[in-house]
């Protein structure tokens, strides 16, 4: 498999509006997207891994080593949809990995 989801809590998508920010240019849509996470408050429920990241890992200050990975986080709300966040330290290093990612993800 070339994408995995590895779930954290039980989700079971209703309506929600996804809100996508990856590192890219200036990390300008990672760093929003991650500054709501924190702000709002919204809970970590998975976790997404791909053959299709760059082969690199992160090493942490105190050592441990973090393979690149994608997050999600979820908001509910009792006015509106749900926000489900997406964001993470890499993205795909090729359009079909894109592709493949964004399909899984919204399967």
């Amino acid at each position: 498999m070339n994408v995995e989801i590895k779930f954290l809590k039980d989700f079971e998508p209703k309506d929600f509006i996804l809100i996508n920010g990856l590192p890219g240019i200036a990390y300008i849509g990672k760093l929003s997207v991650d500054y709501l996470i924190q702000q709002l408050k919204a809970e970590l429920f998975a976790e997404v891994y791909s053959k299709f990241f760059p082969p690199y890992v992160l090493i942490k200050k105190d050592g441990l080593v973090e393979l690149l990975r994608n997050e999600l986080h979820f908001l509910k709300s009792e006015n509106a949809d749900g926000l489900v966040f997406f964001s993470g330290n890499s993205q795909a290093f090729s359009p079909e990995g894109q592709y493949e990612i964004a399909n899984t993800l919204l399967d």
